[in-house]
């Protein structure tokens, strides 16, 4: 599993943001003057401004957002991820790309048996994925010998391949998208692969935003 935090928004010019012209700021808000959010997280600082100006809760964490680039994951949390639709993807396509030789994802429960009892799970697993495996191999060559181009004998083949074929994306969304959705995610009762990738995003999140997600724990 890899997950890196590749952008995110960016405050360019605090100061000026006070002196936007459409709207008139007084010199203190709450006893505390604007120099005092100098210091804030770019992302923290952005949602306090529009608070400020708005003076309402979560729609201020809309304005910022970050962008992950996640790898070594399976297609299953990607298709689980993606039913989240306030987050925006790029995925690999399994249409364009050759699938013939996939790396295989261990789902977390087969990891922690294999400790405890040894690796008979791991070897059902194996053995299922390598059968998949080999009929996608097949079809894509029956297909392309039949005349089909490569990318749509890809296209048909995919349908065989184990959702625990690994993948990689990249996900964008705001700091109100990613609250709601990790708040889901981390929790016990969430898929094992999942709250693992969760919890990393998390545990970055509040390196860069640290007050929008305070009340959120990551481990």
């Amino acid at each position: 599993m890899i997950v890196k935090l590749i952008a995110h928004t960016v405050v360019t010019g605090w100061g000026d943001m006070r002196d936007t012209g459409w709207v008139d700021y007084p010199e203190e808000i709450d006893g505390e003057t604007w120099d005092a959010f100098e210091n804030f997280a770019d992302a923290d600082y952005l949602a306090e401004f529009a608070g400020r100006f708005c003076y309402q809760h979560t729609s201020v964490l809309e304005h910022s957002s970050a962008t992950f680039l996640v790898r070594e994951v399976s297609r299953s949390l990607l298709d689980e991820l993606r039913t989240h639709r306030h987050l925006s993807f790029s995925a690999l396509s399994q249409r364009y790309v050759d699938s013939s030789n996939p790396i295989i994802v261990t789902p977390p429960a087969i990891v922690e048996d294999f400790k405890v009892r040894g690796n008979t799970t791991q070897l059902l697993l194996d053995a299922a994925t390598d059968h998949a495996i080999g009929t996608y191999r097949e079809l894509v060559e029956r297909l392309t010998t039949a005349g089909l181009p490569r990318k749509q004998a890809r296209e048909a083949a995919r349908s065989v391949l184990p959702m625990a074929t690994e993948t990689q994306f990249v996900v964008t969304g705001n700091m109100w998208a990613w609250h709601y959705v990790l708040g889901r995610r981390v929790a016990a009762s969430a898929d094992a692969e999942m709250q693992l990738v969760a919890k990393e995003m998390l545990r970055q999140l509040k390196e860069i935003a640290p007050n929008t997600f305070q009340d959120m724990k990551d481990e």
